[in-house]
């Protein structure tokens, strides 16, 4: 913006060339007169010419002096103004950059976040593809299923009598309290090294050869609990 203003430093600011030459030959002209009024005065009294010229002179320099100081605060107020606009300009550019840094920051971290749900779709799916296959495995062999099933289900009986933590459980069929030893479903799945379906197979089994003895319990919205009723 300041270039298509010819903006100059305030250094090189000032009259123009012919401007300085025509103050220059006023100067000299000036001191000329001057000096001529001075050798007239010292040879002898003034005639009335020579004070008029004298007068005349002193009158125009006092003129010439008040449009120099006119000029000068034009070129003052010219350099005032430059400098604002340039200050303006240069807190444009540092909004402008502000901004920029901001929406690049802001577009990268739409990409961290695109980049992380992708990933998490793509494993989602991976595990719901794996799971799919042991479903179909289990539906082709169902024998060697049963026998899987039947295995993790002793390993989760043995699991809660030794890690199932103690308290009591309140059924909501006979909304009476139970007490026996509770674990975490997420613990199961991790000790079994297995998913949700498969869990949920290995726990139908472990119910079907233990009717009475075990039930679930919602702990919370995402938490679920298998509980070991104690024995009357």
């Amino acid at each position: 913006m300041s270039g298509s203003l010819g903006f100059q430093p305030a250094s090189e600011l000032g009259p123009s060339p012919d401007e300085r030459g025509e103050f220059a030959a006023l100067i000299r002209s000036k001191g000329a007169e001057l000096e001529e009024l001075r050798k007239a005065k010292q040879s002898g009294a003034m005639k009335p010419a020579e004070k008029q010229a004298l007068v005349q002179l002193l009158s125009d320099l006092a003129t010439q002096n008040t449009a120099l100081e006119g000029e000068l605060r034009k070129q003052s107020g010219r350099i005032e103004d430059l400098l604002s606009e340039l200050s303006e300009t240069h807190q444009a550019l540092i909004d402008v950059r502000t901004l920029a840094k901001d929406a690049i920051q802001e577009m990268k971290d739409e990409v961290a976040s695109s980049k992380q749900l992708q990933e998490t779709v793509l494993g989602q799916m991976a595990e719901d593809i794996a799971a799919d296959k042991r479903r179909i495995k289990a539906l082709e062999h169902p024998e060697k299923e049963s026998e899987t099933n039947q295995k993790r289900a002793e390993k989760i009986k043995e699991y809660l009598a030794q890690n199932g933590t103690p308290g009591k459980f309140l059924n909501k069929r006979t909304l009476k309290l139970i007490e026996g030893k509770a674990v975490r479903f997420e613990l199961l799945r991790s000790y079994l090294d297995c998913d949700k379906w498969q869990l949920n197979r290995a726990l139908r089994t472990l119910f079907e050869v233990y009717p009475g003895e075990y039930c679930k319990k919602k702990l919370n919205k995402t938490t679920w609990l298998l509980v070991e009723r104690p024995k009357l």
